[in-house]
Order: structure tokens, then sequence, then C-alpha cells
């Protein structure tokens, strides 16, 4: 109820933020050279591709990545290369790198769990991960170490910037941008009370990127019970050179990594219910009731932003109001995939993949064994990815759905 009222509160404070000098990266123009390179498909998290998925619930393929003798219920969203090859974080605190035709290319080992933690992909190749041990690993496409980087605490999801910059978040309070060469380039840490030394924590969220180089991100807030105190959360806008351009109080609960428009819109999932749109100086736009929502937002070609919740999945006007809303008979996990034809792909709570047409019609599902599939990447040839949890004694996979192919499990 706290956390309701603190956004209503926010919804009728329109305009009422924290504003400081803006910067803009004039030359920093994005550059996608891989079909899916990382969580959310581009920098804004727009999770859209000009690519068209599957038009059927055809497996072309499905490989193992891994037994576990526990329930392991938040498997990675995979990226895609410009060579085809498919990244996922997988049991065993591994990456894992697989052919297109779903054959075993390599598997890198880190330090610490990566499980949930899905990869982002330079446009040389490069591959980054982010681990449970605070370090960032950069990773050569033939599965070779070239540089890691230490933070001081539990890394989130990487977010690649239009110029290369690397963003993720730290449970030490930071949100750390790191070079395509591995230095410190900046590290943002603005924080209003909390148990380490003043931050209570930016999460495992990623971060969004717009095209004027502003990063976006989630402050969380929350309570602890000894001393019983709540810290207040934010959301937060950022120059591109680490200096703080805005923030906006969002109550003391967290939300989902956001989204950003081409216009300039960012469009956050709260915790509280609601979907909030703000304008790129930090007022408030409008904001959408949603109910129970269980992860961040895609947008269509149009505008259309769509919204998974414990019921089912949203279609929101541009505008603010309801285009449609489809019921689902598990609640939906995570961020919508959108196709270059308008399907949208989400993964239901436990072992159902939907494929949505554009008008909210079910075009295709599809149950897959195990526990929790992660969200899904598109790639070339009509191919979707997506990885799966794994239920106690059994097996988590890597699949494929499209023209179907003999694939075969990793070893």
């Amino acid at each position: 109820m706290r956390g309701l009222l603190a956004l209503v509160v926010l919804v009728l404070s329109i305009g009422v933020h924290e504003t400081h000098s803006q910067q803009v990266d004039a030359d920093a123009q994005p550059a996608l050279a891989a079909p899916w390179p990382m969580y959310g498909h581009d920098a804004r998290h727009s999770g859209r591709t000009s690519l068209v998925g599957p038009q059927t619930a055809d497996v072309a393929w499905r490989v193992a990545t891994g037994f576990s003798p526990y329930n392991v219920g938040v498997p990675s969203v995979p990226a895609v290369a410009a060579d085809g090859t498919i990244y996922i974080a997988i049991l065993g605190e591994k990456l894992l790198a697989t052919r297109p035709d779903g054959t075993f290319k390599w598997a890198y080992q880190v330090g610490g769990s990566t499980s949930h933690l899905s990869p982002a992909i330079g446009v040389d190749g490069t591959v980054y991960i982010g681990s449970s041990n605070g370090i960032l690993y950069a990773i050569n496409p033939d599965g070779t170490s070239r540089w890691t980087f230490q933070t001081g605490g539990g890394l989130g999801i990487p977010t690649i910037g239009p110029d290369g910059t690397i963003y993720v978040a730290s449970e030490d309070g930071g949100m750390y941008a790191v070079r395509p060469n591995g230095t410190l380039r900046w590290r943002f840490r603005d924080c209003s009370g909390g148990p380490d030394g003043g931050c209570f924590g930016i999460g495992d969220q990623p971060a969004a990127v717009g095209l004027d180089g502003t990063v976006y991100f989630h402050d969380s807030g929350g309570c602890i019970d000894e001393p019983p105190i709540c810290f207040p959360s934010f959301f937060v806008a950022v120059n591109p050179g680490g200096t703080r351009r805005w923030r906006v109080w969002t109550g003391f609960i967290g939300g989902f990594g956001p989204s950003v428009h081409v216009n300039g819109t960012i469009y956050f999932a709260s915790n509280a219910g609601w979907l909030i749109a703000f304008r790129s100086n930090g007022s408030v736009k409008w904001a959408y009731p949603a109910g129970y929502i269980t992860a961040g937002t895609s947008i269509g070609a149009d505008g259309t932003v769509y919204l998974p919740t414990v019921s089912g999945l949203h279609a929101v006007h541009p505008l603010g109001i309801r285009r449609w809303f489809t019921g689902t008979a598990q609640a939906l996990r995570d961020r919508p995939a959108v196709g270059g034809d308008g399907t949208i792909y989400v993964n239901g709570d436990y072992e159902d993949v939907h494929a949505f047409n554009a008008d909210g019609t079910l075009k295709w599902l599809y149950r897959v064994p195990g526990t929790n599939p992660a969200g899904a990447a598109i790639g070339p040839g009509g191919r979707l990815y997506l990885g799966t949890g794994a239920t106690a004694g059994s097996f988590s996979y890597l699949y494929a759905f499209g023209t179907p192919l003999t694939g075969s499990d990793p070893r």
C-alpha cells in the first residue's frame, strides 16, 4: 500500500523532480552489428527487431545446458551474434556459446553465479557478462578472456551504449560505465540512505540508454528489519559524462529496467502496479494502472507499449490508454520480444511460451518441460531462442524455434 500511495503522489506531482545540467554526446550513434546483441535487443531496451520470428511452434532443436539437483527457475535471456552464435549464461557459472545448428562451440567459466544474467555483445563481437562476484567479464568470440573489471558487489545485466560503453549496476550501490578496453569511464553513486554507506543498492535490473547517451535506471529502495527502517528509491537519469541529470522519487519499492522510445519517452514498470511514462526532462507524462506487473516493457513499431503482468499481456497506447489486454493461464515472466511483423513473444511463469499477433490474438502456444522459460531473442532465419530453468534432478535447456534442424547437447 505504501508503494501504491507513493506512485499516486508521483502522478499528482507531475513536474516535481530534481534537475541538473544537461550534457549530450553528439557523436554517439546507435550501432548494432548483431541481430540480438543484448537484453531488450538494444540499448533503449525496445525489445523489438526488424527480423521476423517463427510463425508456428516448431522446435528446430533443443540442447541441454546443465543438470541441477535443485529447482533453478531464473534462466538467462540469450544474445545472438552477427555470425549466428547464441550466447547464454548457464548452470555451473558458465557462459555458453552455441552454433546456429545447436552444436556446442565453447563454454567460459566465470567466478560467480550468472544463471539469471544475460550477456551483451559489442560491435566487435566481444561478449560481456556480469557475475555475483562483482566482476564484469569481457570474452573474445573464440572463448578466451579479453579483460575483467572488478566492482564492489554483485553485478546486474550489462547494457552497451551507442558509443560502445558498457553500463552495469552493482550491489555496491554504483552504476558503472566501463570503456570497451576495460577501463573505468565513470561510477555514479547518488544515494539518500541505506545500509551500505548511504546506498541501499541499485539491484540487477539493466539500465537503458537513450539516443542522446542519457542513462536511465531505477535506484532501488526498500526496507530492512534491523534496525526497522525504509529507504527511498528513485528513477534516475544520468548524463553521458556521469553526472545526474534528474531523479524522481518513486516510493520505497523497486521496479523493472526501463525502455526508451525514439521520441525520448521513458517507460518504467513499477512494482507498485503502475506503468509510468516519463518525459525526457523527468516530468511524468502519464501513469497506467496495470495491477501485478511481472517484467519490463517492450515497444512496438507503432509506439504501442507491451507490458507483462500476472494475469496477461497489456498493450498500452502511447497516450497511456489501454489498446488491448489478453489474459493468460499463467503469469507472464519476462520482457517480450517483438518481431518485424509485429508478433509478440513472451513466456509464461512456468512452461508456456506465447506468440501473440499484433492485435492481441494468440498465434501459437508451446509448453516446454522444466520450469520458468526466460525471455526470448530473435535471430536470423525466423529463429526464436530461449532458455529454461530446471526442476530438481533435471536438465535446463536452450530452445530454438523455427525450421527444424538437428542439434546435439553440449558436453
